[in-house]
């Protein structure tokens, strides 16, 4: 009996079972005269950010 299906599911299991590295936010303050938030964040990271309508939304990925 053949066993490729086996590579591939052991693969996915170690992949899945990996934790993940991510910061944490440590701070973040709103300004509502700016209409303005900061945070700060365990590493660097690079956000990026985009608009979204209907409702209109602004989406930040750390």
């Amino acid at each position: 009996m053949r066993y490729n299906w086996l590579l591939p599911s052991v693969f996915s299991f170690v992949m899945v079972s990996l934790p993940a590295s991510a910061a944490e936010i440590l701070s973040w303050q709103f300004n509502a005269n700016e209409n303005r938030i900061d945070f700060s964040t365990s590493n660097a990271v690079k956000p990026e950010a985009q608009m979204l309508a209907n409702p209109s939304r602004l989406i930040v990925d750390l």
